[in-house]
Protein backbone atom coordinates (compact mmCIF):
# COMPACT_ATOMS: atom_id res chain seq x y z
CA UNK A 1 0.00 0.00 0.00
CA UNK A 2 1.14 3.58 -0.79
CA UNK A 3 2.54 6.02 1.79
CA UNK A 4 -0.34 7.67 3.14
CA UNK A 5 1.30 9.60 6.43
CA UNK A 6 1.31 9.24 10.22
CA UNK A 7 -1.34 9.05 12.33
CA UNK A 8 -2.33 12.41 13.84
CA UNK A 9 -3.57 11.59 17.22
CA UNK A 10 1.15 10.83 17.10
CA UNK A 11 2.25 14.06 16.56
CA UNK A 12 4.18 15.64 18.86
CA UNK A 13 6.61 18.19 17.40
CA UNK A 14 4.22 21.33 18.28
CA UNK A 15 7.01 23.35 19.31
CA UNK A 16 8.70 23.34 15.54
CA UNK A 17 5.45 24.92 14.46
CA UNK A 18 6.08 28.34 13.92
CA UNK A 19 3.34 28.79 11.49
CA UNK A 20 5.92 30.83 9.37
CA UNK A 21 5.22 29.26 6.55
CA UNK A 22 2.03 27.93 5.76
CA UNK A 23 0.67 26.96 2.41
CA UNK A 24 -2.71 25.13 0.96
CA UNK A 25 -1.05 22.60 -1.63
CA UNK A 26 -3.52 21.24 -4.39
CA UNK A 27 -2.39 17.83 -5.55
CA UNK A 28 -3.68 15.46 -8.23
CA UNK A 29 -6.80 13.13 -6.71
CA UNK A 30 -7.67 9.30 -7.29
CA UNK A 31 -10.59 8.00 -9.59
CA UNK A 32 -13.30 9.21 -8.70
CA UNK A 33 -12.74 12.32 -6.43
CA UNK A 34 -12.36 15.28 -10.03
CA UNK A 35 -11.43 17.55 -7.12
CA UNK A 36 -8.06 16.99 -6.02
CA UNK A 37 -7.03 16.89 -2.87
CA UNK A 38 -5.83 19.42 -0.28
CA UNK A 39 -2.73 19.30 2.10
CA UNK A 40 -1.86 22.34 4.29
CA UNK A 41 1.98 22.65 5.22
CA UNK A 42 3.16 23.78 8.15
CA UNK A 43 6.71 24.90 7.99
CA UNK A 44 8.27 21.83 7.86
CA UNK A 45 5.08 19.49 8.06
CA UNK A 46 1.81 18.52 6.12
CA UNK A 47 -1.42 17.75 7.53
CA UNK A 48 -4.54 16.51 5.58
CA UNK A 49 -7.43 13.80 5.91
CA UNK A 50 -7.85 10.91 3.96
CA UNK A 51 -10.88 8.52 5.29
CA UNK A 52 -13.39 9.00 7.20
CA UNK A 53 -13.63 8.13 10.91
CA UNK A 54 -9.79 8.02 10.50
CA UNK A 55 -7.36 10.68 12.58
CA UNK A 56 -5.67 13.20 9.92
CA UNK A 57 -2.47 12.15 9.10
CA UNK A 58 0.99 14.34 9.08
CA UNK A 59 3.74 14.06 7.72
CA UNK A 60 7.33 15.38 7.42
CA UNK A 61 9.29 16.89 3.82
CA UNK A 62 10.84 13.34 3.30
CA UNK A 63 7.88 11.54 3.99
CA UNK A 64 5.71 14.39 1.70
CA UNK A 65 7.72 13.19 -0.86
CA UNK A 66 7.53 9.26 -0.62
CA UNK A 67 3.30 9.89 0.10
CA UNK A 68 3.72 12.20 -4.12
CA UNK A 69 5.84 9.65 -5.59
CA UNK A 70 4.31 6.49 -3.71
CA UNK A 71 0.41 7.99 -5.16
CA UNK A 72 1.62 9.09 -8.39
CA UNK A 73 0.35 12.64 -7.59
CA UNK A 74 1.05 15.97 -8.92
CA UNK A 75 1.38 19.36 -7.15
CA UNK A 76 -1.72 21.44 -9.43
CA UNK A 77 -0.41 24.44 -6.99
CA UNK A 78 0.07 25.78 -4.05
CA UNK A 79 -1.15 29.19 -2.30
CA UNK A 80 1.09 30.63 0.90
CA UNK A 81 -1.67 32.01 3.61
CA UNK A 82 -0.99 34.52 6.75
CA UNK A 83 -1.81 33.44 9.61
CA UNK A 84 -2.18 36.40 12.49
CA UNK A 85 -3.57 33.89 15.19
CA UNK A 86 -1.03 31.14 15.70
CA UNK A 87 -1.51 30.58 18.98
CA UNK A 88 -5.28 29.96 18.52
CA UNK A 89 -4.72 28.25 14.75
CA UNK A 90 -2.26 26.05 16.76
CA UNK A 91 -4.55 24.78 19.70
CA UNK A 92 -7.11 23.96 16.90
CA UNK A 93 -4.59 21.69 14.73
CA UNK A 94 -3.75 20.07 17.87
CA UNK A 95 -7.15 19.64 18.65
CA UNK A 96 -8.30 18.24 14.45
CA UNK A 97 -5.09 15.89 15.05
CA UNK A 98 -6.58 13.95 18.15
CA UNK A 99 -10.00 13.96 16.58
CA UNK A 100 -11.48 10.83 14.29
CA UNK A 101 -12.56 12.94 11.15
CA UNK A 102 -15.94 12.50 9.77
CA UNK A 103 -15.12 12.93 6.22
CA UNK A 104 -17.52 13.56 3.38
CA UNK A 105 -16.52 14.39 -0.11
CA UNK A 106 -18.75 16.98 -0.60
CA UNK A 107 -19.29 18.86 2.31
CA UNK A 108 -16.73 17.46 4.88
CA UNK A 109 -13.25 17.20 3.05
CA UNK A 110 -9.81 17.63 2.79
CA UNK A 111 -10.33 21.26 2.17
CA UNK A 112 -12.73 21.88 4.93
CA UNK A 113 -9.68 20.13 7.65
CA UNK A 114 -7.60 22.97 6.13
CA UNK A 115 -10.06 25.97 6.45
CA UNK A 116 -10.67 24.99 9.83
CA UNK A 117 -7.35 25.88 10.98
CA UNK A 118 -6.81 28.17 8.54
CA UNK A 119 -9.66 30.16 9.85
CA UNK A 120 -8.85 30.03 13.04
CA UNK A 121 -6.01 31.64 12.50
CA UNK A 122 -7.36 34.93 11.19
CA UNK A 123 -6.87 34.20 7.11
CA UNK A 124 -9.91 33.09 4.58
CA UNK A 125 -9.43 30.33 2.34
CA UNK A 126 -12.45 31.11 1.18
CA UNK A 127 -13.41 27.55 -0.31
CA UNK A 128 -15.31 27.01 -3.73
CA UNK A 129 -17.82 24.27 -3.52
CA UNK A 130 -15.35 22.55 -1.81
CA UNK A 131 -13.77 21.11 -4.60
CA UNK A 132 -9.93 22.55 -4.43
CA UNK A 133 -8.79 22.47 -8.25
CA UNK A 134 -11.81 25.24 -8.17
CA UNK A 135 -9.79 27.22 -5.68
CA UNK A 136 -6.63 28.30 -8.08
CA UNK A 137 -9.11 30.57 -9.80
CA UNK A 138 -9.85 32.39 -6.64
CA UNK A 139 -6.43 32.68 -5.78
CA UNK A 140 -5.31 33.57 -9.21
CA UNK A 141 -7.92 36.77 -8.63
CA UNK A 142 -6.88 37.53 -5.36
CA UNK A 143 -3.38 37.52 -6.59
CA UNK A 144 -4.22 39.82 -9.63
CA UNK A 145 -6.52 42.18 -7.19
CA UNK A 146 -3.45 42.37 -5.19
CA UNK A 147 -0.81 43.52 -7.88
CA UNK A 148 -3.31 45.70 -9.56
CA UNK A 149 -3.67 47.54 -6.21
CA UNK A 150 0.18 47.69 -5.72
CA UNK A 151 0.32 49.88 -9.15
CA UNK A 152 -2.17 51.64 -8.30
CA UNK A 153 -0.94 53.17 -5.16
Amino acid sequence: MAYQGESGQHFINFNALSFTTVEVIVTSSSFPNPCGHSILRIDDYYFHILVNKEYPRFMNQVQFTQYIEENDKTIIFNTRRFIQNKKEAMENLRFLLKKRWDYNFLTYNCLTFIEDIITTGADNIDMVFNCPTLLRSKVIRESLSWHARKITK
